[in-house]
């Protein structure tokens, strides 16, 4: 069993769970569909993102519903997901309090400390195909990323794999713009860097390389060959091993020159 690190992407053997320190990690059959484009970016929604919690249990629960109701929709009609996936996870993805978050992690993991649990901000966990989220503060994007893992086929490394998740979490909570985070004093709460942002920082090297077709069929298809070939093809053989080997070394400045060499004369 992986330990958990400050910073970066740990995956429990065994179980499929994954988790970052960063805030990320990674049913009911609802016929009506929700896109972004019908979803109102109103203050109602942004006030439910931001984390402001009722003490009234009933409305608490509601609230967490829509969200987590708002984060299905937006997954299932943005992205083109293979048939098994298609599935309502509604009731798998859970919004919940830092005890509850740290009780459900604790599970998986009982070697994990409080100091690492307070660190991160949502996980997923393959075994159960269960996601859960700290729900205060800026939400979002830990939720659209940790929804991505519920219907991700991906079996590409794990550096590779989180960056792929992020950069797409990011591509599509942009769909409504800027969720800021206010305090009670009405001043603006800093949100904190993702660990991923080297890894997405490659994602985009290659998906300008190869197109988003191929990260889809990876991702979403589970055929990462096609990354692989597509990679290969256009930077000679083996530079799609070599690659993902720098990514999980955290090499980026190896991987960014693997992929700038197609610009070299």
């Amino acid at each position: 069993m992986s330990s958990l690190q400050k910073s970066g992407e740990t995956k429990i053997e065994g179980s499929g769970m994954k988790f970052g320190a960063d805030g990320h990690k990674e049913v009911s059959n609802r016929p009506e569909k929700m896109s972004h484009k019908e979803i109102p970016v109103n203050r109602q929604m942004e006030a439910q993102f931001k984390g402001k919690i009722s003490h009234n249990k009933n409305e608490l629960t509601n609230v967490r519903q829509k969200k987590s109701d708002i984060v299905e929709g937006v997954v299932k009609n943005d992205f083109t997901l293979s048939n098994e996936k298609k599935l309502d996870n509604t009731r798998d993805f859970h919004y919940v309090g830092d005890k509850e978050f740290g009780n459900e992690l604790k599970k998986r993991d009982t070697s994990i400390s409080e100091k690492e649990i307070n660190l991160i901000r949502g996980f997923h966990d393959g075994k159960d195909n269960q996601s859960f989220v700290k729900d205060h503060g800026d939400t979002y994007v830990t939720s659209i990323h940790e929804k991505l893992h519920q219907k991700s086929k991906s079996e590409l490394s794990t550096r590779l794999n989180e960056g792929i998740t992020e950069h797409f979490a990011k591509e599509r909570a942009g769909l409504f713009g800027d969720l800021k985070n206010i305090d009670k004093h009405g001043k603006e709460i800093p949100k904190p860097e993702s660990d991923y942002k080297h890894d997405v920082e490659i994602v985009k090297k290659i998906e300008a390389t190869v197109g988003k077709d191929a990260l889809n069929a990876a991702y979403f298809d589970g055929k990462s060959d096609v990354l692989n070939g597509n990679i290969d093809k256009r930077l000679g053989k083996g530079s799609y091993n070599r690659i993902t080997d720098a990514l999980e070394k955290k090499d980026y400045n190896r991987a960014s020159k693997l992929l700038d060499r197609q610009y070299r004369g």
